[in-house]
């Protein structure tokens, strides 16, 4: 009889360390939920939602300009996306002609060109999408613009864009 109490005493803590050990994983995951902020709470404002409002106080963007920063920016993200999208597949396409057991040298090389033209793209999109914002800046926005940009894209600042006077 004593081994069967002492089997079913065994059982118990069994279950209880099994229950114990599960709440506790739960209540780590359930931590790292909150700490990321998936439960609760505003959304997280994105990164150019961010640099519009920062953009906006500081040049005294009307909301005319600020609707058509939005609509430029709209605008070159779809077509970096769509570029950037081909690149990749384009990268994707050279790795499967090198690595085979017999590589394709050449047609990795005019791929590895294409890309080339691509990312001439990317850097003409944006060119485009910085003549764009300079066009609807009045001429004392236009002064403020590069010192703010400059900030907000994180480059150093240098004695090119010094800060404006307010």
């Amino acid at each position: 009889m004593e081994t069967n109490t002492q089997n079913y005493t065994m059982i118990k803590l069994v279950v209880l360390f099994a229950v114990l050990n599960s709440l506790a994983l739960g209540l780590l995951f359930w931590k790292e939920q909150k700490a990321e902020g998936r439960r609760g709470g505003p959304p997280p404002v994105p990164e150019f939602e961010r640099a519009i409002n920062f953009l906006s106080k500081e040049l005294h963007l009307s909301q005319n300009q600020v609707n058509r920063f939005y609509s430029i920016r709209n605008s070159s993200l779809a077509k970096s996306r769509r570029i950037h999208q081909l690149i990749f597949s384009q990268k994707d396409s050279i790795h499967m002609l090198i690595l085979k057991k017999s590589p394709e040298v050449n047609p990795a090389k005019a791929l590895a060109a294409r890309i080339a033209e691509n990312e001439l793209k990317m850097d003409l999109v944006l060119i485009d999408q910085a003549l764009e914002i300079q066009k609807l800046c009045n001429s004392s926005q236009l002064e403020k613009l590069p010192y703010y940009l400059t900030d907000i894209n994180g480059f150093h600042k240098t004695e090119n864009h010094p800060p404006p006077n307010k």
